[in-house]
């Protein structure tokens, strides 16, 4: 499935390189050309973003959908809180207010959170500087530990 998206594009590409000699036969304007140029890619064009949407909308099928009330969202690993937690408009006013590492700690122990398991995907490491995202892009520690461990 990967590649058609892929073939799509090039065939796009395609027919938009070789849509010039079309365009010079007929004989019509800059802005025509630039028009009909779009019209002639635009089937092909389609066919990649219609694949596209299924690729990813099979891959997020079993991704919860809503927040059941919840006005934040937040990666867990090993059952631990971590990074990253999105949150709900409303909080913003109330994250004003918070200062330091763990200021918004409490703001989350006061409000409904959905906990998403991402084991999977990392070890939830709290990155906060240049140097240290580079320590653990280089594969060393992290001096910001997990959130909540």
């Amino acid at each position: 499935m990967t590649d058609r998206p892929v073939l799509a594009g090039v065939l796009g590409a395609l027919v938009i390189a070789f849509s010039g000699i079309l365009v010079r036969v007929s004989e019509v304007s800059p802005s025509t050309a630039a028009f009909f140029r779009c019209a002639y890619a635009l089937p092909l064009l389609a066919l990649l973003a219609w694949l596209e949407d299924r690729r990813y909308t099979q891959v997020g099928a079993d991704a919860p959908r809503g927040t059941g009330g919840a006005a934040a969202v937040r990666a867990t690993y090993g059952g631990e809180p971590g990074h990253p937690v999105l949150l709900e408009h409303d909080l913003f006013e109330a994250l004003r207010d918070v200062s330091g590492d763990k200021g918004a700690r409490n703001l989350l122990l006061s409000v409904p959170v959905l906990d998403v398991p991402c084991d999977d995907l990392g070890g939830g490491e709290d990155v906060d500087t240049p140097a240290e995202l580079d320590a653990l892009r280089a594969g060393g520690s992290v001096t910001g530990a997990p959130l909540g461990r």
